[in-house]
């Protein structure tokens, strides 16, 4: 009887509680590019990734592979750190510091230098760089991008200003030694559907390889030994420029893991801020006009979406043959998490080459991004996925870090905000969360939810619970927000 009673109790609470909830449904076509691009955002936003924080330069999340519709780290109830945050982490931290002066931002990029070092294996390599496919205790369960983000981010450490001197002697020898295990491990090891490489490369997929040759383009400059570039990176670059990967005429790189399969629109966040590392480091005549041309192609992306507004497509159709041409686009998913990076990439080509019909496409499609902007300071990982999991879910990085880029000098320290309790519904999913807590159901039913400060805190079903955890709190939503089920 007690039990019914509470529960009754509790139901009535939340249903007040509900009641004086501000609504919002997305997406919000009225707001405006100044509401949300602003100070307000970023302190939003950073108080949202803080929520994360799990120790010193660890920080937590849930790895959803939006691309792929991959969301195995739930029923792996993992939610730790792994290393291809680490480097947008670190570098937002960076320049938070050196444009406010507040020493907590520094502290954080030490921190997360630390925590890349931490996470080497005395052989070399890097354990928990598996992403999507965490927890992986081992660096044998890995791909060459998630073990190549890390160390671009300590070469960008290396020669940030205000490094600590500590640290920084600890990088070099920390890059050889993951390099006499890298080479031994993946030249030329190839992929399930092409092993080993008949050709000059790692795993043989575009947006992979070209972080590998990335870092061994800023090794070169940073540490003045061209050699392992010379061998091997340059090496790389000539398989990816030429014809059997680089379709110039329609801008867009094969994928290389299955037979005509190019790389999916998204991927263009790894490959052109790759392009540009290597064209600043070990500058190459062709690497301009190839920026220029996969830049410009993707403005071909540029769709209506489901919603109404402009997005960019999953991906092209491109015959197995003829390569001159896009037989159609792929629309959904669409990778809405992205879209902040690629809008930095496309105005960077306008700048180059201003044209006011794709400033117009542009100016689109961050209308898109102000409209689907959550109140807990994220975006969707998708719109328009099968699984609307993936349309409530925030994604969050890519567009912190953009956020301080937009505000440059302007910006300021972060002020410590409390995150709000969010519902948010898509047909039949609910996510909710708040500063501490996640959960994830179907049709009313709980079948996810985490303690953010746990790597393992994650339960499965309505019935477990987590020591310290107040599940409750989620209970009562200050926000309550409703999703469009767009396909």
């Amino acid at each position: 009887m007690a039990q019914s009673v509470s529960r009754q109790l509790s139901s009535s609470s939340s249903a007040d509680f509900s009641a004086s909830a501000v609504r919002h449904s997305f997406p919000r076509r009225d707001v405006r590019h100044s509401e949300v691009f602003s100070q307000k955002t970023l302190d939003l936003a950073t108080a949202h990734l803080l929520s994360w924080r799990q120790g010193p330069g660890s920080f937590g999340g849930l790895y959803f592979h939006a691309c792929w519709g991959i969301s195995g780290v739930l029923q792996n109830r993992y939610q730790g750190p792994t290393t291809w945050p680490i480097r947008h982490l670190m570098l937002g931290f960076m320049k938070l510091f050196d444009r406010t002066g507040d020493l907590r931002w520094r502290t954080l990029a030490d921190e997360c230098v630390s925590q890349i070092l931490y996470l080497q294996e005395p052989a070399g390599g890097f354990r928990h760089a598996n992403s999507q496919d965490e927890p992986a205790y081992s660096s044998r369960e890995t791909c060459p991008i998630l073990q190549g983000l890390p160390l671009l981010a300590l070469l960008d450490y290396a020669t940030w200003p205000s490094a600590d001197p500590r640290r920084v002697e600890l990088i070099r020898p920390a890059l050889d030694a993951h390099w006499m295990w890298f080479e031994r491990t993946w030249w030329r090891h190839g992929n399930s559907w092409l092993e080993p490489l008949p050709f000059a490369g790692f795993c043989g997929v575009t947006n992979q390889d070209l972080v590998i040759v990335a870092v061994l383009a800023r090794y070169a400059v940073v540490y003045g030994d061209a050699s392992r570039y010379e061998n091997f990176g340059r090496p790389t670059l000539e398989t990816y420029l030429s014809p059997r990967y680089y379709h110039e005429k329609i801008g867009v790189f094969e994928r290389g893991d299955e037979a005509n399969f190019v790389e999916r629109t998204t991927y263009n966040e790894v490959i052109i801020p790759m392009l540009e590392i290597i064209q600043e480091a070990m500058p190459d005549p062709r690497l301009p006009g190839v920026i220029d041309n996969v830049s410009a192609h993707l403005f071909d992306a540029i769709q209506p979406g489901p919603d109404g507004l402009s997005h960019l497509a999953w991906g092209p159709n491109i015959d197995a043959v003829d390569k001159s041409k896009v037989k159609d686009w792929i629309g959904a998913p669409h990778g809405v998490y992205s879209y902040p990076l690629m809008i930095r990439i496309m105005a960077d080509h306008l700048k180059r080459r201003p044209n006011p019909q794709r400033q117009a496409q542009l100016d689109a499609l961050q209308d898109t991004v102000a409209a689907y902007v959550f109140g807990d300071g994220s975006l969707p990982l998708t719109v328009g996925a099968t699984d609307s999991l993936f349309n409530v879910s925030p994604s969050l990085l890519i567009f912190w870090a953009d956020l301080i880029d937009r505000l440059g000098a302007a910006v300021r320290s972060p002020l410590e905000v409390k995150l709000p309790v969010v519902h948010r519904t898509c047909g039949n999913v609910t996510w909710k969360s708040d500063d501490r807590h996640w959960s994830l159901g179907r049709d009313g039913r709980r079948e996810f939810a985490g303690l953010k400060e746990q790597s393992l805190g994650i339960i499965i079903g309505p019935e477990e619970n987590i020591a310290g955890a107040n599940f409750t709190a989620l209970d009562q939503p200050e926000i309550l927000e409703t999703v469009a089920t767009t396909r």
